[in-house]
């Protein structure tokens, strides 16, 4: 039963295919955590974008919603994406 369990493929485990029969069967078993997802930045990493924590979405400067929402705040672009904030208009800001 265990080596069944240690050869079965986790359905839940993100990214299996990067991952080696040894990884997998840790990470079935509990004793190790899967890998973060990569985070792929895009457009200027500098740039002032607001941050809205309520929809996970952050507004580049100009449009209609920067600085409006509550309990925003103001971070450049590479910080929003590394926390997993998504472009509001679903683009990055340039």
């Amino acid at each position: 039963m265990a080596a069944l369990a240690l050869l079965w493929p986790a359905a839940s485990s993100p990214r299996r295919a990067a991952l080696g029969p040894w990884e997998r069967a840790l990470i079935t078993l509990g004793i190790a955590e899967a890998p973060a997802p990569a985070v792929h930045l895009q457009g200027d990493p500098g740039i002032q974008v607001w941050v809205d924590p309520h929809t996970a979405l952050y507004y580049c400067p100009g449009e209609e919603q920067y600085g409006k929402t509550a309990d925003g705040r103001v971070s450049n672009q590479r910080e929003a994406q590394m926390d997993r904030f998504e472009p509001a208009s679903r683009s990055a800001c340039e």
